[in-house]
């Protein structure tokens, strides 16, 4: 009996270590087990088909003659050419509570911007709807694919799109960027676009041979007055948003405006100056064509060392192009995580925006109590 004891005494305990070694003494060279990856049905699955939605208001008018756009929301209270080979038609809203803006290429509709509250016109969506609200009614893609002009066309999506930018696809071939508000989380506007001007604007991701670019006119073309129609449009359009978010308007001074456009003009006059070798390197394939970036923004530090060149006044904002639609560009700007910020201060400052075709500098600083301000402008 003792032999049977003190047999099943070492037995156990050689069962033990056996079992507990791995835990008390792990295998450190282990490396994980690779799993056969199966498809499923995620947000993330490049290979999900996206789902159309019906066409109803504003996108079912996309492509269609402006009249009958007209026929809908009356004459245009402005509207301007653009010097890019379309108009901009502005629409008078009830109580001012939105803006609806409206691109016009050979008497038909290539896109409408829709800011604020338009009732039912941009059905099924809604004003201050929610990403949640959003999900009710369709799945967010990140992947388009569909062929234009006989070439594939594949659109991608970032995470950073998904969430504050989403795409969303009518059954007429027409497209509508949402965008959410930073703060909130609740749309504020809508772009509805054919397929041409959403390759055109390129606002996410698009991998295509040849896409459509836009070419300045040139011949015929009254650049001094369409830059300023532009600045004032788009301080109309700025202090809207702003009005959403419940700050106050930016106010407007001549010195400002002259500021932003001595700035403008140093930088497109003196950039390889401005910028470093290989930022210098990058803007010009950028206007060439020559590389697969589409649009230039200066960073907050070029920003600050560029305006130090002709004002010693702290300013912030923005200096970017190709800027081809004034409005669709600050709609994205508001959406943008980064560049949101930029607009939220809530001290009282001034603006001046300058327009030099497709260059546009976006600049603010603070109120200086001292200045005289002209109210008028």
């Amino acid at each position: 009996m003792k032999r049977v004891g003190l047999f099943m005494s070492i037995f156990l305990t050689v069962l033990l270590i056996f079992y507990f070694e791995p835990v008390v003494f792990p295998n450190k060279s282990e490396k994980p087990v690779q799993v056969a990856s199966e498809p499923i049905t995620t947000l993330h699955n490049t290979t999900l088909k996206y789902e159309e939605m019906p066409a109803k208001g504003f996108s079912s008018y996309i492509n269609k003659s402006v009249g009958e756009l007209e026929k809908q929301l009356g004459s245009p209270v402005s509207m301007y050419s653009t010097g890019f080979q379309y108009e901009v038609r502005r629409y008078k809203t009830e109580k001012q509570s939105a803006i609806i803006e409206a691109n016009v290429s050979d008497g038909k509709v290539s896109a409408i911007k829709a800011i604020g509250d338009t009732k039912e016109k941009i059905a099924p969506f809604s004003f201050k709807m929610t990403m949640g609200n959003l999900s009710e009614l369709t799945m967010i893609y990140p992947n388009f694919n569909f062929d234009y002009k006989g070439e594939p066309v594949n659109i991608e999506l970032m995470e950073e799109d998904m969430n504050y930018r989403p795409l969303i696809a009518f059954d007429n071939q027409t497209f509508a960027v949402l965008f959410f508000d930073q703060n909130d989380g609740e749309l504020f506007g809508v772009a509805y676009l054919n397929q041409k001007e959403l390759l055109t604007l390129q606002p996410y991701q698009i991998d295509m041979h040849a896409p459509p670019k836009v070419e300045a006119q040139s011949q015929g073309v009254k650049w001094e007055e369409i830059n300023g129609f532009k600045a004032i449009q788009s301080t109309e359009t700025i202090n809207f948003l702003r009005a959403i978010d419940q700050l106050p308007a930016y106010e407007s001074t001549i010195q400002q405006q002259r500021t932003a456009e001595a700035i403008q003009t140093d930088f497109l006059t003196h950039t390889d100056e401005v910028l470093e070798k290989q930022r210098y390197t990058y803007w010009q394939q950028m206007r060439a064509g020559d590389n697969s970036e589409t649009s230039f923004l200066l960073s907050s530090e070029e920003l600050s060392a560029l305006t130090k060149r002709t004002t010693d006044e702290t300013q912030s904002g923005i200096l970017s192009e190709p800027v081809i639609d004034a409005t669709f560009s600050l709609l994205y700007w508001y959406s943008d995580p980064f560049l949101h910020t930029r607009f939220m201060h809530e001290e009282p400052e001034v603006l001046g925006i300058s327009f030099s075709k497709e260059n546009v500098v976006v600049l603010m600083k603070r109120v200086d109590e001292k200045e005289t301000k002209d109210s008028g402008s």
